[in-house]
């Protein structure tokens, strides 16, 4: 199961998208690289695509590691006393991603600096969630959290 959808409603994320909300907000940008990086992992290894998919041609998708790079090039920058939500997904993100590539290494070390933020912000307890959040916004925070640790348990991380 490709876990990284449940991190997402993806109507939002595509109208953010839309919207290029990708040019001003350099979190919502990584976080649009890592989610590029897994598409572009599961497209190569032949993954199943959703129904309504395009037909795609291999060749004219960027490689995996080129997002993984543009987001390795980013997160240093960004994460320094960050408690955002986007890079929280980004680093849940980057160590699958890093763990479907067999790269222990940079899982173990994407999924700690996303247990640190979590850990930092109290994340794991919604009394500490923003009160303006929309029932999305509750939710897509909620599967984050669930989600990330019954993987980790799963594999032993």
């Amino acid at each position: 199961m490709n876990h990284s959808l449940l991190y997402f409603h993806w109507p939002s994320f595509f109208a953010d998208l839309q919207k290029k909300r990708y040019l001003h907000d350099r979190s919502f940008y990584v976080l649009t690289m890592a989610v590029c990086a897994t598409a572009s992992a599961r497209i190569r290894t032949n993954a199943p695509l959703p129904p309504a998919s395009p037909n795609i041609n291999i060749e004219e998708i960027p490689s995996s590691k080129s997002y993984y790079e543009e987001c390795l090039n980013l997160v240093p920058a960004l994460v320094v006393g960050a408690e955002d939500f986007n890079l929280m997904r980004t680093e849940a993100l980057l160590g699958l991603l890093a763990l479907q590539h067999n790269d222990l290494g940079s899982g173990h070390a994407h999924l700690h600096r996303y247990l640190a933020m979590v850990t930092q912000s109290g994340f794991h307890d919604e009394r500490n969630w923003p009160s303006n959040l929309t029932e999305i916004e509750i939710q897509e925070r909620r599967r984050l959290v669930s989600t990330h640790f019954s993987i980790s348990s799963d594999n032993g991380i």
